[in-house]
């Protein structure tokens, strides 16, 4: 950034934090405009390479798995940003607040190793950030925020903090890893055996709180197993770093190392003081001759301190759905019998055999028809 040339704008705007989640990588920052293009002789030959575009010394070019290209420097402050820096004012954007970053650690009192590294993220005249420490694999700031303030959960301890931190440093080697160093084996035979214990639970378990299915820790398990031949490779990093932070997330959910633990997804920890209305439970209990009780237990099965299993959610809904077809239809047939045979012949009023049209919308809910056989009308 030093080689850049002088008249480098001068900003207005402001750092903020962001969290690895809050990176704007997935939002369209500018819309791709095609046209037709000459190709001379011999392009990308090995005697007509094109020149390269120019970066400042310490500057490199990486291209995701996914597709994106991102940028990253080498040097005292290691940085990483998804920021277009071919285009010179964006280098130049870049490199001013790099500067600001380096007088608020000046500011902070913070001590930044070799294994810390910046995020920069432009938005208009502002500038979010981040750091992480490669060492100790967690994200940080230079000023001091709440977990509400960086849109995080809410924690019960210290202990529990650090896993959040440490998901948010997965989902950044994740959003970055074709330039870091290689993941140490460990890492590898850590996040193995977790899978290897999570296909044990859930094959020896109904309650199980592992978030993947037996089949799924099976596809898995074949997929890190071939990673240890290509432990170097970016690829590989991707693919640890993105299990490896969707398992912290999990850690979190369960309360995982903290006093008190879920040990089956259908238990509740977290105290909620919100009242139940159980007046109403029992209204509907009464609309709906008592099957809303049984719909409600099972519903409470897989939806437990506002958390839902999806290998245990898409059964049930498959169930609901296929009772809310079967209902449908029993409905309809009764209400053909019933207007065929007239008002006269049928024992249940014109409401009677319209109540369960009215409840058929719900899919957590089927009524049994009043009418429901030719010898009740």
């Amino acid at each position: 950034c030093k080689d850049l040339p002088s008249g480098e704008p001068e900003s207005q705007g402001q750092l903020k934090p962001v969290t690895s989640h809050g990176s704007g990588r997935y939002e369209t920052s500018t819309f791709v405009e095609t046209y037709v293009m000459d190709i001379p002789p011999g392009l990308f030959t090995t005697f007509k390479e094109p020149e390269p575009q120019y970066l400042p010394p310490g500057w490199s070019a990486h291209v995701h798995p996914e597709g994106n290209i991102y940028f990253a420097l080498d040097g005292p402050l290691r940085v990483v940003t998804n920021a277009y820096l071919y285009r010179g004012t964006t280098l130049q954007r870049v490199c001013h607040w790099i500067e600001q970053i380096q007088k608020l650690l000046l500011q902070s009192g913070v001590t930044v190793t070799e294994n810390a590294e910046l995020f920069l993220m432009l938005e208009a005249e502002d500038c979010g950030y981040y750091l992480v420490d490669h060492a100790t694999r967690t994200q940080f700031w230079l000023e001091s925020f709440d977990t509400e303030k960086l849109d995080l959960p809410a924690v019960s301890t210290q202990s529990q903090l650090k896993i959040v931190l440490e998901e948010l440093y997965w989902v950044h080697v994740e959003h970055f890893p074709m330039h870091v160093k290689p993941l140490p084996t460990e890492i590898l035979d850590d996040i193995i055996y977790i899978f290897s214990h999570g296909l044990c639970d859930q094959m020896t378990s109904h309650v199980s709180t592992f978030n993947f299915s037996a089949r799924e820790c099976e596809v898995f398990l074949n997929l890190l197993q071939r990673c240890r031949g290509n432990i170097n490779s970016g690829h590989t990093t991707w693919i640890i770093a993105r299990l490896w932070s969707i398992l912290d997330a999990h850690k979190v959910l369960i309360h995982h190392g903290q006093e008190q633990a879920r040990l089956s997804r259908d238990q509740y920890i977290v105290f909620n003081p919100e009242l139940k209305h159980r007046w109403l439970s029992l209204i509907m209990a009464l609309i709906t001759f008592k099957t809303s009780g049984h719909h409600l237990a099972r519903l409470n099965d897989v939806f437990v301190d506002h958390i839902v299993y999806i290998h245990q959610w898409k059964p049930f809904i498959s169930d609901c759905l296929q009772q809310w077809r079967s209902t449908t239809y029993v409905v309809s047939n009764s209400a053909s019998t019933c207007e065929s045979a007239g008002p006269t012949f049928c024992r249940h009023s014109q409401d009677s055999c319209a109540y369960p049209l009215v409840l058929r919308s719900s899919s957590f809910f089927t009524v049994q028809p009043g009418c429901t056989s030719p010898s009740w009308c």
